[in-house]
């Protein structure tokens, strides 16, 4: 087809010149081989190119897949770091051997097992520093309520002790008695008694004796332990043993006499 540029018309058949103007027609389409730009791929080069982007893929789907397996570990790492860090804070703060114990139970190859372990030999060191040999032989113990469980057991001494020209009796004719008896003793004891923290928390129960002189007006002076548990129990005993209201007094040869009275005191988690 050809077209003449000053008509604008179209011509289907072979002509040279327009019939109207006489102007030389245009070829619509180029005839010239030059400027028909073809390109043709061999099919050798198709398939290396497509082998190369196909590697190519493949290499980046492993960068990818190795760079999210090393991300997840981290994260992952980084997650038991803190889990250990807070429960390691927890149990410092609680500072007591069960704490330290539920950390090595949680983590036993954790980054503080060993420090938790030296911790928990510290605390029952500490605790077993407090304690003194028992007298011979000790009382027999009751057990009265949950917590405390109070008992006098002056029958093994008889030896009558001088201070500042005062006798202490071990045994006197009539022995001093608190007043209400045995059962209202008990009472005040479970009553006033408050079981130590530090005890509670490591799990320490069992018998603190306690000796205290019994003076001729009844009160009571030289309170002290005769064998402790540690954990704060021995502390608690003296303390409430001095809170004690005035006991009816001994007596020996119709006197009121000073007597040395051993008492133990119980402590027993519920």
């Amino acid at each position: 087809m050809k077209t003449c540029t000053k008509c604008n018309i179209q011509y289907l058949e072979d002509k040279k010149f327009c019939k109207k103007c006489g102007e030389l027609l245009i070829s619509d389409y180029p005839t010239d081989i030059s400027r028909i730009s073809t390109k043709i791929n061999s099919p050798k080069e198709t398939i290396v190119q497509k082998k190369k982007r196909s590697n190519g893929l493949i290499i980046k789907a492993l960068i990818i897949g190795a760079s999210v397996i090393v991300f997840a570990t981290i994260i992952i790492l980084i997650i038991i770091y803190l889990k250990q860090t807070s429960a390691w804070d927890e149990a410092n703060k609680k500072n007591t051997i069960n704490s330290y114990q539920s950390y090595i139970n949680e983590y036993p190859n954790g980054r503080y097992a060993n420090e938790a372990m030296l911790k928990i030999n510290m605390i029952k060191k500490s605790v077993s520093d407090n304690e003194v040999p028992p007298p011979p032989p000790p009382p027999s113990e009751n057990n009265v309520g949950n917590t405390v469980v109070v008992e006098e057991d002056n029958s093994s001494n008889k030896v009558t002790k001088e201070v500042v020209g005062r006798p202490i009796f071990t045994v006197v004719e009539e022995m001093p008695s608190y007043s209400g008896g045995d059962e209202a003793r008990e009472k005040f004891f479970t009553k006033n008694i408050k079981y130590p923290r530090l005890a509670k928390d490591n799990g320490i129960q069992g018998t603190v004796y306690v000796t205290f002189v019994v003076n001729e007006d009844g009160k009571t002076s030289d309170v002290r332990v005769l064998r402790g548990i540690g954990g704060g129990c021995d502390e608690e005993a003296i303390r409430v043993t001095k809170l004690m209201p005035a006991w009816n007094p001994g007596k020996q040869s119709g006197k009121a006499a000073r007597v040395q009275f051993n008492m133990p005191i119980k402590f027993r988690l519920s």
